[in-house]
């Protein structure tokens, strides 16, 4: 089968970008075979990495991720990560404080909301 047979019926983004980003000219430069096993190198790297817990939410100008799972990085790697993505941002510690908030809210409500339940039940009984 021919490499150009298989890559419009690709499934997985990460191949499809790999692709993309590696350059016409070199792509042009493999033949059929090396192609397919480069893309099923990707494929099973990729394929490997699912997480127990992937949650994406899609809304019309922004994008919620939630992922986790045991942390594989090295060392190294999560040095280079946290300098690239520091934690403190403000926009990160807009998003945690509003989370932090709507949790203690959701908990206060739904205590109160208990108590009023329980003393209902209580005054019925």
């Amino acid at each position: 089968m021919k490499f150009e047979q298989l890559r419009p019926k690709d499934s997985q983004p990460p191949v499809a970008r790999f692709w993309d980003r590696l350059g016409p000219e070199v792509i042009a430069s493999l033949d059929d075979d090396q192609k397919l096993a480069i893309g099923r190198a990707v494929s099973a790297i990729t394929s490997s990495e699912r997480l127990p817990v992937d949650i994406r939410l899609s809304f019309r100008w922004f994008f919620v991720a939630i992922m986790a799972g045991r942390e594989n990085r090295s060392k190294a790697r999560l040095r280079i990560d946290r300098l690239h993505r520091p934690l403190l941002r403000f926009l990160n510690i807009l998003v945690l404080a509003a989370l932090w908030w709507v949790t203690i809210y959701a908990v206060y409500r739904g205590t109160m909301w208990l108590l009023l339940l329980s003393e209902g039940w209580m005054h019925t009984a």
